[in-house]
């Protein structure tokens, strides 16, 4: 990903969303004299969103754009995106009210020679892309939609990384973070288990991939306010 400028953050909001950044800033280049447009090549943007949309398992993950007002005095309406193809647009970016945005999936074959394009100078915006995981209010999930979350996670971690995918650990495990103390309890065939908040209100389980297939159901004494992969 030579045109992109890749960090990593974890994000907590207490509002049954956790968020984790994948790419804080996309490097946009200035095209020919005209500071207010800059472009960066899409090709890899829509692998990336083909991905992630198309190989997912879980519903409990989701992929997100979202456009970064570095400059006060900007404005979502000021800003205009769009995708071009042979210096030809060929679509207008969406962005919603709290700066989402509307980011079209390609194939390999339509995403040749296309750029996203931005009628701003140097260090107004940027481009954050994440992962939201949220089972919302539930407090019974099964356990296979839960936990292949982290298999959608690493999955698509080793696609970003491509040949240095072997430098990072896969996350085997889940911290479900909560307001209070409570519990977590399913049951299989031979046991019965059971996990208690610590002093933190958390919870970290272990998946067991061996239970994907008995799919038990997973109860919450409430839903919690996060949920956050490990290691």
């Amino acid at each position: 990903m030579k045109s992109m400028l890749i960090q990593f953050g974890l994000f907590m909001r207490f509002s049954k969303l956790f968020v984790l950044c994948l790419l804080s800033n996309l490097v946009f280049s200035e095209v020919g004299e005209n500071p207010n447009h800059r472009k960066v090549e899409y090709n890899e943007i829509s692998s990336l969103l083909d991905f992630a949309t198309n190989n997912a398992r879980s519903p409990f993950i989701k992929y997100v754009a979202k456009i970064v007002i570095k400059d006060e005095e900007k404005e979502i309406s000021d800003l205009n995106l769009w995708i071009s193809k042979d210096e030809k647009v060929i679509q207008q970016v969406t962005i919603s009210e709290d700066g989402v945005l509307d980011l079209p999936v390609y194939n390999q074959q339509q995403s040749k020679n296309t750029w996203l394009n931005i009628n701003q100078p140097k260090d107004t915006v940027s481009i954050s892309m994440s992962f939201e995981f949220n089972i919302g209010d539930r407090t019974e999930v099964s356990y296979y939609d839960l936990f292949i979350l982290l298999d959608d996670f690493n999955d698509f971690m080793s696609e970003m990384a491509g040949m240095a995918s072997w430098l990072m650990s896969d996350m085997d495990a889940m911290k479900f973070i909560f307001d209070k103390p409570a519990t977590i309890e399913f049951k299989t065939k031979k046991k019965h288990y059971r996990y208690n908040t610590n002093k933190d209100n958390e919870i970290v389980i272990d998946v067991r991939r061996k239970l994907f297939k008995e799919n038990p159901l997973v109860k919450f004494s409430i839903s919690p306010v996060g949920m956050v992969p490990e290691d």
